[in-house]
């Protein structure tokens, strides 16, 4: 007769052994490491809803309530409260942009600003009563010049914050995004993409009657990534040497959400420098990661716990690091390993025996299996 001990840990071997085949239909992310953004706790909200790190390092954190500066240490931060009344007109941030004069241009929910990080002296961009405008979208080249989208008008000042010229666009301004080559791509409602090639003067339509959300380099394909009604492929028709370029589209299987329903909708995306994975963020149904063949991979638990949460910012710093942020699920940093050391995500264990993994031994086989002993249960 055998001991139910025995007949327990058996059961629980073969148990084991199915979980170690695969704990989703998707893959996971090899070789990342996630940890809490630095001082989280210090923001004056939990709610990080937009990222910037100036050429100093100095990281830029755009919330709810107000503009942060994170030195590594401690934050500061600049808002309109009982103390400090009339500094801003609104403190929720929507997007930050910096210069390399140290100007940190960003927009509110009523008007730009433009604040001096070494004196900390800050005031409004009132060209055209900018300073009333509930959303602008800022974007800095590397001429140093910033680029500001109103409504049917198009700015570019440079970074003694003059402006440089104004333009007439059909509507107003969707995104922007300049790539690695200073090419600068902007998408007008209603109308299409438009790019501006590096050193000229002129944007040119390029794709009619598409209007995506956000944009990205593929370093893969030498082409772009865009997002709207799912994922797309840029890919140019030429070398890229013509004075206006021409592209075409090829779209890519829809990501799916944890019911299995098809993602459309995203509005951030970056593909990381190590693995060249695309990072997809859809405001309403969470984070999607793809791989360079364009296959579904499995978020880690720490990642997973945004995707009951709205979604605010997807970004990628100097080191090429990705910080994506919910509405009050804080931050998170995913750094790459170079060494080859990965960590393995427990939450699938968990959720699979309904045990919380208490790990005593662990041992690969011959086969690649990993063998567990879990603490007081074999």
């Amino acid at each position: 007769m055998h001991h139910p001990r025995q007949i327990y840990s058996t059961l629980s071997r073969f148990l084991l052994l199915f979980l170690s085949i695969g704990f989703s239909a998707f893959a996971q992310i090899p070789n990342i490491f996630i940890t809490d953004m630095p001082n989280l706790s210090k923001l004056p909200v939990n709610e990080v809803t937009a990222i910037c790190q100036d050429k100093d390092g100095y990281m830029w954190y755009g919330t709810s309530d107000g503009l942060c500066r994170d030195d590594g240490y401690n934050i500061r931060v600049l808002r309109s409260d009982f103390h400090t009344p009339g500094v801003l007109a609104r403190n929720h941030i929507n997007n930050i942009v910096v210069d390399n004069k140290g100007h940190i241009w960003f927009s509110t929910r009523k008007g730009v600003y433009i604040l001096d990080k070494h004196t900390y002296k800050v005031w409004p961009l009132t060209v055209d009563d900018f300073d009333q405008v509930p959303y602008a979208l800022l974007v800095h080249t590397q001429d140093d010049h910033i680029w500001v989208g109103g409504y049917r008008m198009l700015y570019e000042f440079d970074s003694d914050c003059q402006l440089v010229e104004k333009r007439e666009l059909k509507s107003s301004v969707a995104m922007f995004y300049e790539d690695s080559h200073a090419n600068l791509f902007m998408a007008v409602f209603d109308d299409g993409i438009y790019c501006k090639p590096a050193g000229t003067k002129d944007f040119h339509l390029v794709v009619p009657n598409m209007v995506p959300n956000c944009m990205t380099e593929d370093r893969l394909t030498g082409g772009y990534l865009i997002s709207q009604d799912g994922v797309f492929k840029m890919i140019p028709e030429h070398d890229g040497k013509i004075s206006e370029p021409r592209y075409t589209l090829e779209r890519l299987p829809k990501p799916k959400d944890e019911t299995g329903r098809d993602v459309p909708f995203f509005t951030r995306i970056v593909q990381d420098d190590y693995l060249h994975y695309t990072w997809l963020l859809s405001y309403y149904r969470g984070l999607f990661v793809l791989d360079a063949e364009g296959n579904q991979l499995e978020l880690p638990a720490t990642l997973r716990q945004h995707n009951s949460n709205t979604m605010n910012c997807l970004y990628k710093d100097r080191m090429g690091r990705v910080w994506i942020s919910g509405f009050n699920t804080g931050c998170q940093v995913v750094c790459w390993n170079e060494r080859g050391i990965s960590s393995i995500d427990m939450g699938a264990f968990q959720r699979q025996t309904g045990m919380v993994p208490a790990i005593m031994q662990l041992y690969k086989d011959a086969d690649d299996v990993f063998w567990i002993y879990q603490d007081r249960r074999g």
